[in-house]
C-alpha cells in the first residue's frame, strides 16, 4: 500500500441554530495499483473521529464521507489512480476565542465542546406552599378551602406526615479533555463516579462539597501524523468528562429512622439486652368491670410494644376479667414501619402525637474525594 497526501484543504461549512461550526478537509491521495478504498481508511495517514486538525485544533473530526476514486487522478504535476476524502469537522459550545484555533497543542485548549443538560430527580416532599385566594381542598359540605399564603407541612387533617414525592432538578455539564499521552503511562481516569470532597470550581461553575458528581470518564487515544502517513506529530488523549451538580443542595441519601422491627429491652440470664423484635398494637387495660365492659376497653389508652410486654398485658386483663374473657383483649402485630429513636427502640411519642416528627438519617454512596489530580478548568 502506498499513499501520499498530494491535497490538503479545509472549508468552513458554517453554523447551526445550536452554534455548532463544520467545515470539511479535502483530501486527494495517490495510489499504488491495487490499493482499495479500505487500505486508505485502515492508513494512518487519514485521521480517526475525535481526532483535531493538524493545525486548527479546536475542531475534531466528526465523520468521513465516501471515497471518491479515479484512475487518472489530476493534481499538480501528478496524474494518476489517487482517492479524494472529505473529512467533517466540528466544535462549538466554547469559549475560545478564534484567536486560539491555530498553533495550539490539544492539551492546552482547556475545556472544549461544553454543553450543558438537565434532568430531575426524585426526593422526599417535607412541605407545600398554599398560596392565597387559590383553592387548596374543600371541607365535607363543598365548600372551597383557600390558601393561606403559607408553606404547611405535607401532613394530613389528623396531623400525621403522609409520603410523598418531589422532584429537584440536576444541572449536567460535559465537555472534553485532552491529555498530553505520555508513552507508558496510563491517563488517570476515574472508572467509578465520586463526590466532591472540597469545594470545586469547573468552568465557571461553583460546587460546593458533595454538591458534584463526576462520572467514569471515557477517554481516547489520538495520533496525529504529517502530511506523508509515517511520522507522528504528538499523540494525545481526549476524556469525554460529565459533571451532575445538585445546585443549592448536596447528594446526600435521606431517609427516615423507621422500622417493623424495634430494639426491646428483656432480662436474660440476670442480664439486660437489647433483642429486636416485632411491634405489637394493644389496649393499656388490666381492670374489669362487668357493667361497663367491653366499653372500658375502646377507652383504654393504646400501646405499642414487644410481644413480651402485649402478653404481660394480657396477662393482668385475663387476671382480673378470667379466661372467658379473654378475647375481649383486642392485640394484633404491627405491620406498617414505626419510628425509631437513635438507639433502635420505638419512638412512641412521635408514632401517636403528630406534631413530633419522626427522625431522620443520611449518608452518601460514596467517600468524597479529591479532583484535583484531574486537573479540571475552572474556565472555560
Amino acid at each position: 500500500m502506498s499513499f501520499a497526501l498530494l491535497k490538503d484543504d479545509i472549508q468552513f461549512d458554517g453554523m447551526d441554530s445550536s452554534g455548532k461550526k463544520t467545515a470539511t478537509r479535502i483530501m486527494a491521495f495517490s495510489c499504488a495499483a491495487g490499493d482499495g478504498a479500505l487500505d486508505l481508511a485502515e492508513n494512518p495517514v487519514l485521521p480517526s473521529r475525535g481526532d483535531v486538525h493538524p493545525d486548527y485544533t479546536l475542531w475534531t473530526v466528526e465523520s468521513i464521507e465516501p471515497f471518491e476514486y479515479s484512475d487518472v487522478l489530476s493534481l499538480g504535476s501528478y496524474y494518476g489512480p489517487g482517492y479524494m476524502a472529505r473529512v467533517k469537522y466540528s466544535y462549538g459550545g466554547t469559549d475560545v476565542g478564534a484567536g486560539a484555533l491555530s498553533g495550539k497543542k490539544p492539551w492546552e485548549l482547556g475545556a472544549v465542546n461544553f454543553h450543558t443538560s438537565t434532568y430531575e430527580k426524585e426526593v422526599p416532599l417535607k412541605m407545600i406552599f398554599q398560596p392565597k385566594k387559590i383553592a387548596v381542598g374543600t371541607k365535607e359540605d363543598g365548600t372551597i378551602i383557600y390558601g393561606t399564603g403559607k408553606w404547611v407541612d405535607y401532613k394530613n387533617s389528623a396531623g400525621f406526615r403522609k409520603l410523598g414525592k418531589d422532584t429537584v432538578t440536576v444541572l449536567r455539564i460535559g465537555f472534553t479533555l485532552n491529555y498530553k499521552h505520555q508513552k507508558g503511562v496510563i491517563l488517570s481516569a476515574p472508572t467509578d463516579y465520586s463526590f466532591n470532597a472540597n469545594a470545586e470550581k469547573v468552568c465557571n461553575f461553583v460546587i460546593p462539597p458533595y454538591a458534584g458528581k463526576l462520572m467514569p470518564f471515557s477517554t481516547q487515544l489520538h495520533t496525529v501524523y504529517d502530511n506523508s502517513g509515517k511520522n507522528v506529530k504528538y499523540e494525545y488523549e481526549s476524556a469525554e468528562i460529565t459533571i451532575e451538580i445538585m445546585r443549592d443542595l448536596t447528594w446526600i441519601d435521606e431517609f427516615l429512622n423507621t422500622g417493623t422491627i424495634c430494639l426491646w429491652e428483656q432480662t436474660i440470664e440476670g442480664k439486660k439486652v437489647m433483642v429486636p423484635g416485632a411491634v405489637y398494637k394493644y389496649r393499656e387495660i388490666s381492670t374489669y368491670n362487668k357493667e361497663s365492659f367491653p366499653t372500658d376497653v375502646l377507652k383504654a389508652k393504646i400501646k405499642f410494644g414487644s410481644l413480651e410486654m402485649m402478653i404481660a398485658q394480657r396477662q393482668k386483663f385475663i387476671k382480673a376479667a378470667g379466661a372467658e374473657n379473654a378475647s375481649y383483649f383486642p392485640y394484633e402485630e404491627f405491620t406498617e414501619e414505626v419510628p425509631q429513636k437513635t438507639d433502635g427502640t420505638l419512638y412512641e411519642e412521635a408514632l401517636l402525637d403528630p406534631n413530633k416528627d419522626y427522625l431522620k438519617k443520611g449518608g452518601f454512596t460514596r467517600k468524597g474525594q479529591s479532583w484535583n489530580k484531574y486537573n479540571l478548568p475552572e474556565k472555560r
